[in-house]
């Protein structure tokens, strides 16, 4: 940064003196102090300095006083800085006499010793505004003063050389002072940077810090919870691995259950068709025997008017009383069987059915991770308790494990946890 703070921006060169620009401002200062040097060639009188004269070479320093001004506005680089000074500086003979050259130096050497009539004169011989007049003595002398400053009065030089020597001793402390404000300003501004930096640089820290700790705690909660999503799926294929053949089982068995209550049902609605048309018939043909052997016609049955002096001997009533009930008793034992297998093979069906039900639920809550070993022992007894159909010695069921009873302890146990 330093490089490109103090490098120059342009060049110029006049005769052996060169001004390096740093800032296009220095360039505008650069010109007016040139334009201030030569203010006093207004106060010359006219008779060495016309008014012609002055009239040409005063603008001159005041135009390029705006040409820098421009340059400093606009920016140097649509412009060409020693094009415009050499057009005034370095023509033969040049427009304008810059007080750091040869010529420059003896003028102002010159006003020192002979006033600024006669300085001015040789001004105006110098940039050929004025006419040489050999024959005038004053003009013969400007430029045989001019051609050999050494010739012009030592001490006026020399008060000339310490006046120069003071304003550039004053300029240069001016500009120590200027440099130490200015370094003393930089050193503030660093060290305000710097301490902005180590602010900036621990908060930094400490917000990466905390989103660290964030992100670690994030991490591992995600990894927690991985893990244990990780083992319950584990946990449930070994299970569903165990209990698949008894999934399978009770559902294989509910469907052999639901076809053989089907054909149950088919058995006793057909055994029940058959029993009442075979119990019809029996029943038609005792009726029958008794009229035909109390001399009744059949066909008159419906009056069951036997003629007088014969009537039905009581075991003829006995008998067919008997035959009709062992019939209608096969046939009712018979419909009770059948009716009682049908009843047997719908509650295996549901039982069958529940195991199914509890095992799958079973894994399903270890998928969740909502059951224990202990929740295991209560679906084993579950599905291992006797069947409806084995005896128990009791007809009270009430000690069976109901499916809404296993299911709402499985829930408790996994809303406690």
């Amino acid at each position: 940064m330093s490089e490109n703070k103090n490098s120059a921006l342009f060049e110029i060169h006049i005769g052996d003196q060169v001004f390096r620009a740093t800032k296009l401002s220095q360039f505008v200062d650069w010109t007016v102090r040139e334009r201030d040097k030569w203010q006093w060639l207004a106060q010359a009188s006219l008779e060495y300095f016309p008014e012609n004269v002055r009239d040409s070479v005063l603008p001159q320093y005041d135009s390029l006083v705006e040409y820098a001004k421009m340059v400093a506005d606009q920016g140097h680089e649509a412009y060409d800085p020693q094009g415009a000074v050499d057009g005034h500086y370095a023509g033969k003979p040049p427009s304008l006499i810059h007080s750091t050259s040869e010529v420059g130096r003896a003028i102002m050497s010159i006003r020192e010793a002979f006033g600024l009539d006669f300085a001015a004169l040789a001004y105006g011989i110098s940039v050929n505004q004025i006419g040489i007049q050999w024959w005038n003595p004053t003009h013969a002398r400007a430029v045989f003063l001019m051609s050999n400053p050494s010739m012009i009065d030592r001490t006026a030089v020399r008060s000339a050389s310490r006046a120069d020597y003071a304003r550039w001793q004053n300029e240069a402390t001016a500009l120590l002072t200027k440099h130490d404000t200015l370094l003393a300003d930089k050193e503030q501004m660093v060290a305000e940077l710097s301490r902005e930096a180590d602010e900036l640089a621990v908060r930094t820290y400490w917000r990466t810090a905390r989103r660290s700790v964030q992100l670690r705690k994030s991490l591992r909660r995600e990894g927690d919870d991985t893990i244990a999503d990780i083992n319950n799926v584990k946990k449930a294929y070994v299970e569903d691995m165990k209990l698949k053949a008894s999934v399978q089982y009770w559902n294989e068995k509910k469907g052999s259950h639901a076809n053989n209550r089907q054909d149950a049902f088919i058995n006793l609605r057909n055994f029940g068709i058959a029993g009442g048309l075979i119990g019809l018939v029996v029943f038609w043909f005792a009726i029958t025997f008794m009229l035909e052997a109390s001399g009744v016609n059949v066909l008159d049955w419906m009056v069951i008017d036997p003629p007088k002096g014969r009537s039905i001997a009581l075991s003829t009533y006995v008998v067919v009383t008997g035959a009709l009930g062992t019939v209608l008793t096969v046939i009712f034992w018979t419909a009770r069987v059948l009716l009682r297998h049908y009843l047997t093979e719908r509650r295996l069906e549901g039982d069958a059915d529940e195991r199914r039900v509890m095992t799958q639920t079973y894994l399903a809550l270890i998928s969740e991770g909502a059951a224990e070993e202990e929740d295991r022992l209560v679906i084993l007894n579950a599905l291992f308790r006797p069947s409806p159909d084995q005896p128990s010695g009791s007809d009270d069921t009430s000690g069976d494990i109901a499916l809404p009873a296993l299911l709402a302890k499985l829930m408790d146990q996994r809303t406690v946890r």
